[in-house]
C-alpha cells in the first residue's frame, strides 16, 4: 500500500501508481511482498537493496529466463522504483509510466530511496525534492547506448 494511504487515508492516482510498481517488482522478480515486519522484508525492500549495490539483474525471476531482454526488464524494474517513490510528487502519472514503458530511447529518471526502508514512511518536507517534474526525456548520447546493449538470460 501507498505511504500516503497508510498514514493519511489518502487514496489517490499516485497510490495506484504506487500499487503498479510494487505489481510489477512482484512480477519481474517472482516474489510476493511480503506482509510489513516480516523478517525477509519486502519485495522493494529486496529490490532496492540490488539497485544500490548496482546487482540489479539478480532480481529477475530465473523463470523469466531467455523470454525477454535483460536491458528491457532492467529498465522496467528501475520505472517500477520511480513508480513507489515515498512522494506522491515524485511519482510519474500513469500516462508518463505508459510513455516510459513504450519508448525504448526515454531515459528514467534515477528513483530516490523509497518508503519503508528507513522506517519512515513519508520523508518530511526537508528531505522532498524540489523538483516534481520527473524529467522524462528521448535524449540519448553514444556512450548510453552503447552501454544499453543487449544481454540474454542463460
Amino acid at each position: 500500500m501507498a505511504p500516503e494511504y497508510l498514514v493519511k487515508g489518502q487514496l489517490t492516482e499516485k497510490a495506484d501508481v504506487y500499487a503498479f510498481g510494487v505489481l510489477v517488482l512482484e512480477i519481474l522478480s517472482g516474489r510476493k511482498n511480503s506482509i510489513f515486519g516480516q523478517a525477509s522484508g519486502s519485495v522493494l525492500q529486496s529490490v532496492w537493496k540490488r539497485y544500490k549495490s548496482n546487482r540489479l539483474a539478480e532480481c529477475i525471476d530465473p523463470a523469466l529466463k531467455g523470454k525477454f531482454l535483460v536491458s528491457e526488464a532492467l529498465n522496467v524494474i528501475r520505472i517500477a522504483l520511480l513508480c513507489t517513490q515515498a512522494s506522491p510528487d515524485l511519482r510519474p502519472s500513469m500516462s508518463e509510466v505508459v510513455e516510459m514503458l513504450n519508448d525504448r530511447e526515454c531515459i528514467v529518471p534515477m528513483p530516490m530511496q523509497p518508503p519503508f526502508l528507513n522506517n519512515n514512511p513519508i520523508p518530511d518536507d526537508s528531505s522532498r525534492s524540489s523538483n516534481t517534474n520527473t524529467g522524462i526525456t528521448n535524449q540519448l548520447t553514444n556512450s548510453e547506448i552503447s552501454s544499453a546493449s543487449t544481454i540474454s538470460l542463460q
